[in-house]
């Protein structure tokens, strides 16, 4: 959401431990579904050791999908200034705040590329993308703080439309649920002239909103054109 301080620091992660810790969850997946359903590690960790941010992919043979998370994140893909209290006690750092972003877009979108190559080539009948920012969100727009994911938008739209297959892109931040089809009739305002059908959206309820607490049943159908299928809740 806009105007929303970020007291974040960048991450300190370890690509070995990550890949470590994808070993395992990978064979217990494989364990339980009978090698049915499984991932690389080599395609499902960023390795890139300069790079802190981990993102992360993975096939499941067993319903034919990718899954991939990647490391976009609300207040304009952090372009807001990272504090804004009157009290001096916290200061912004422009430079410091821009080179995360120019450095974490790059990465972002290298991921992009690589989660569609790999469902692609493993034959994917769908794509899930999960990120943080809900890119259009009202409030941005009203707000003009939006242009950082215009990169984003773009590729998600160009790869999208390529694959020619269901993508799903799941999104939190707005905290109101929404399913919607965001470029299904392109949009201006990222630059998206041709229009991607195949992309839905969903931002899940968050906790700040009522109903305040509630679940969200994604179903996977290979069978169904649509692939993918939701429904919300209660708790």
């Amino acid at each position: 959401m806009p105007n929303r301080p970020a007291t974040r620091k960048p991450a300190a992660a370890s690509a070995a431990g990550t890949s470590a810790g994808l070993d395992s969850r990978c064979a217990g997946e494989r364990s339980r579904a009978r090698s049915a359903c499984s991932c690389s590690p080599a395609n499902a960790v960023d390795s890139e050791a300069a790079e802190p941010q981990p993102r992360f992919a993975w096939s499941c043979f067993f319903i034919r999908r990718t899954f991939a998370a990647v490391h976009v994140v609300g207040s304009n893909n952090s372009l807001v200034p990272w504090y804004t209290d009157s009290g001096g006690t916290k200061v912004d750092d422009p430079a410091r705040r821009l080179a995360e972003e120019q450095a974490r877009d790059a990465a972002n979108l290298s991921w992009l590329d690589r989660t569609f190559a790999l469902a692609t080539k493993q034959g994917s009948k769908g794509v899930v993308l999960f990120l943080q920012a809900d890119m259009w969100d009202p409030a941005i727009f009203a707000a003009n703080q939006y242009d950082g994911f215009t990169n984003t938008v773009r590729r998600i739209a160009d790869l999208t439309r390529a694959f020619g297959r269901p993508v799903l892109l799941i999104n939190g931040d707005s905290h109101v649920f929404a399913a919607d089809n965001p470029l299904a009739a392109g949009d201006a305002r990222y630059g998206v002239a041709t229009a991607v059908p195949n992309l839905s959206r969903i931002t899940v309820q968050g906790s700040t909103t009522a109903p305040l607490t509630e679940w969200l049943r994604l179903k996977v159908d290979a069978s169904s054109a649509s692939v993918f299928s939701w429904g919300r809740n209660p708790r």
